[in-house]
């Protein structure tokens, strides 16, 4: 498992994959991608990772920001939310810090095949959107970086600076370039 949780997150690798990948014209990627997570729906099961229930010990959660790690300066930062809300919200980060915490235990599927199982803290999206008052019509919230329970790794965008609300269902980066926009664990659709 460990040289398989290594290659899986060998940055240098990845990369090579995703240029080789995105170069394929879009109905080909797009069906490379889905038999390319079917075949990693069927090592998951064979090795039992959707069997794996207990925290992930701290020491083995495998991290992978495909582009690096963003750098936050607590100084700078703001939360947006926008758009189909009656006030648009800059939070700051001192501001964030006094909000009411969740904990939460979640599993982080990666569309590559690993899991993590961890408690994370933080603020409720609804705290986050009630002061904004989002619009009867605002079916779609637009994470420009968050953490998505039940979705492959790629829809975590993990660094949440905006908060979009829209109506329909824009495609993301990944999604734009073949990976499936419905994202559920186990399901290729």
């Amino acid at each position: 498992m460990a040289f398989l949780t290594r290659l899986l997150t060998n940055r240098i690798l990845l990369k090579a994959i995703w240029v080789i990948w995105i170069a394929l014209p879009y109905p080909v990627r797009k069906r490379v991608t889905t038999e390319g997570i079917r075949v990693l729906l069927v090592l998951k099961r064979a090795i039992g990772i959707f069997r794996q229930v207990e925290l992930t010990p701290p020491g083995k959660i495998f991290t992978l920001s495909f582009w690096g790690d963003p750098h936050l300066d607590s100084e700078q930062f703001n939360l947006t939310v926008e758009d189909r809300v009656a006030r648009s919200l800059s939070i700051s980060f001192g501001a964030l810090k006094t909000y009411p915490v969740v904990d939460r235990q979640i599993t982080m599927d990666c569309v590559g095949g690993l899991r993590n199982n961890m408690m994370m803290r933080g603020v409720s999206l609804a705290a986050l959107l009630e002061p904004a008052e989002p619009s009867p019509d605002a079916d779609t919230a637009i994470f420009h970086r968050l953490v998505a329970p039940k979705k492959y790794g790629y829809k975590w965008a993990k660094w949440v600076v905006r908060i979009e609300l829209a109506s329909g269902s824009p495609l993301g980066y990944w999604e734009q370039r073949g990976l499936p926009n419905r994202a559920w664990v186990g399901d290729i659709r």
